[in-house]
């Protein structure tokens, strides 16, 4: 594992060291009973990014645990995202008594010697992970360094365990908060307007390696900026494609099941699509929620009603995005674009 761990993404370089660091040491640890994370915020993708080897190093050998110290300033943490980690087996916990913004960013992996500790300005988002200019390291110190053994007993007491009571009356507030902001058409971030786009250089290539092949059968499907709401990860699902695509009956009232694949991560799901009485058809796809919008959703069949899939957020991965985008004619219209190859 390196010291240094940087994550970007732009036209020359695109590296994601922390994250990468993050599932080798729950692949390859093998003395630590104990792993305790701290973030500033933390979402539904970016756990699903990490969900898959932390579950399997629970798994590996009895009595060890997985606690999460999680930060609900600014909104930014989604209340599916502490759910998901609860269900998947982690002591999740809610900073609830402390003065200034609970900031850290950090996973500790604990043995009776050391502590390997990997910190550095990554949240748990898919963003933060992925495609934000980041830069972490890691580091190992004593299992008994007191100032850092006096921290984490700090942070712990200022903490209270996440229960039904408490994510409730976040998530009733954090909805509040978001409607008042689609509301006044606020952005949900600010951006400087001196701010451009990354250019790709001359003689650089710009077709970006994407997650899923555009081979006979791909869909690639277009996901609208203000589809749903701000708590909404629901995609209408044009008719011709529910029907011809995913094997919907052409009759109201009908349903089909189908099992999804999330190619990034490896979380499979299945899923129902129901032909509505108003004529309208969706699913509901959390990994492109309202903040992950605008969007591309990429299917591929593997089998029948069973499909491969991944979510091209032009926020989180702009090249494959604009490819995409360049594909489908590369001007945004009101109508939804979609292609089926």
């Amino acid at each position: 594992m390196n010291d240094a761990l940087p994550t970007i993404e732009s036209p020359l370089w695109s590296c994601s060291d922390f994250l990468s660091s993050v599932r080798e040491a729950f692949k390859t640890d093998d003395t630590c009973l104990t792993v305790r994370m701290y973030f500033y915020g933390a979402t539904q993708s970016g756990w699903d990014e990490i969900r898959t080897h932390a579950k399997q190093w629970l798994r590996a050998r009895n009595k060890r645990t997985i606690e999460a110290y999680i930060g609900t300033d600014h909104a930014l943490t989604e209340p599916e995202a502490l759910t998901a980690m609860k269900q998947d087996g982690v002591a999740v916990f809610l900073l609830t008594c402390y003065s200034g913004i609970f900031h850290p960013k950090l996973i500790v992996f604990s043995s009776n010697k050391y502590k390997l500790l990997l910190s550095g300005s990554n949240n748990l988002t898919r963003s933060g992970l992925s495609s934000n200019i980041e830069f972490a390291t890691a580091v190992k110190i004593p299992a008994g360094a007191e100032r850092f053994v006096n921290w984490e007993s700090a942070i712990h007491n200022s903490s209270n365990a996440l229960s039904k009571t408490l994510l409730k009356d976040y998530e009733q507030q954090r909805n509040q908060r978001l409607k008042k902001l689609q509301k006044s058409n606020v952005p949900w971030q600010f951006t400087w307007r001196k701010r451009r786009k990354a250019a790709v250089r001359k003689g650089a290539s710009i077709q970006p390696k994407l997650p899923i092949k555009l081979e006979e059968g791909t869909l690639l499907y277009e996901v609208m900026p203000k589809e749903t709401g701000p708590m909404g990860s629901q995609i209408q699902i044009l008719k011709q494609v529910a029907i011809g695509y995913f094997g919907l009956p052409n009759r109201v009232g009908s349903s089909v099941s189908i099992s999804l694949t999330n190619v990034t991560t490896g979380e499979e799901r299945c899923l129902t699509m129901t032909y509505n009485s108003n004529t309208t058809m969706r699913l509901s796809i959390h990994e492109a929620s309202y903040t992950e919008r605008p969007c591309f959703l990429l299917f591929q069949p593997k089998r029948k009603k069973s499909f491969d899939f991944a979510v091209i957020s032009e926020a989180l991965d702009p090249m494959q995005f604009q490819f995409l985008d360049n594909i489908l004619g590369g001007r945004r219209q009101r109508k939804r674009r979609t292609l089926i190859f």
